[in-house]
C-alpha cells in the first residue's frame, strides 16, 4: 500500500480509472453472454421475444479521472463514459501519534446511451454498474487499485433518471459559416449511475 504524508485524492481517483481501463471492458464482453441468457430469461416470461440487447464498452478517450460536469451536455460519441471522483477524504479521530487511516468516498460514475428505447438505456446502466464492480472484485491488485488503498468491499448504488438527447446536426448561419444545433436531430437517450465505495488509505506522519 502507498505509504507517503499525501492525503492521497487524485492518486486514489487516478488509480481507480487506471484499473477500469484496464480491464473493465473486458468485463463487460465477458458479462455480455450471460446478461444475454439472463434477458433471453427476462422476456420469455413476459411472453415477449428477445430484444437483442447487448452492454456497450467504453471508448478509450472516454475514461476519466475527476469531474467532468460537461459531459451531462456532450454528443453522443461520449457515451458511454465513466469518471472516477475521490470526494472525501476524512481522518478517524484516532490518537496514533505515527499516521492515520483515512476514510475516502470514491465515486465511479457511469453514463450510458441508447438510440432505440429507454429501457434498454436503463438496462445498460444496470449491467455497466454491475461490470465497474465486478471488475474492482475481480483479483486482489484491483481491489487495491493497484496496492494504492486497502481491498474495496461493498459499494451504495443510485441510479439517475433517463434523457433524452438529440444529435448535433450542422447548419449554416446568416455569414455562411456551419453551426450546430440540437433541435430536429435525432433523438437518442442517456442515464447516469454512481458506486459510491468508502475505501480507506494509510496517511504516514513521517
Amino acid at each position: 500500500m502507498e505509504l507517503t504524508t499525501r492525503l492521497g485524492t487524485e492518486t486514489i481517483q487516478r488509480a481507480a480509472i487506471i484499473v477500469l481501463f484496464n480491464n473493465l471492458n473486458n468485463m463487460i464482453n465477458s458479462m455480455n453472454l450471460t446478461w444475454s441468457g439472463e434477458d433471453d430469461d427476462y422476456w420469455q416470461a413476459l411472453n415477449r421475444g428477445n430484444q437483442d440487447w447487448f452492454v456497450e464498452t467504453i471508448a478509450p478517450e472516454n475514461f476519466y479521472a475527476g469531474t467532468i460536469p460537461s459531459l451531462i451536455n456532450a454528443s453522443i460519441d461520449k457515451y458511454p463514459n465513466v469518471c472516477a471522483i475521490d470526494y472525501v477524504a476524512t481522518p478517524p479521530g484516532s490518537t496514533d501519534d505515527e499516521g492515520e487511516l483515512y476514510n475516502h468516498l470514491l465515486a465511479i460514475e457511469v453514463m450510458v446511451k441508447s438510440i432505440d428505447s429507454e429501457e434498454e438505456t436503463n438496462s445498460r446502466i444496470q449491467k455497466t454498474l454491475d461490470a465497474v464492480h465486478l471488475t474492482f472484485m475481480d483479483s486482489l491488485e484491483n481491489r487495491t487499485l493497484n496496492n494504492t488503498i486497502l481491498p474495496v468491499n461493498a459499494p451504495r448504488q443510485t441510479i439517475g433518471d433517463v434523457f433524452v438527447g438529440r444529435k448535433t446536426e450542422k447548419k449554416g448561419n446568416q455569414a455562411g459559416k456551419a453551426q450546430s444545433s440540437m433541435q430536429g436531430g435525432e433523438r437518442w437517450f442517456w442515464q447516469g449511475g454512481t458506486l459510491e465505495y468508502t475505501v480507506q488509505k494509510f496517511v504516514d506522519f513521517y
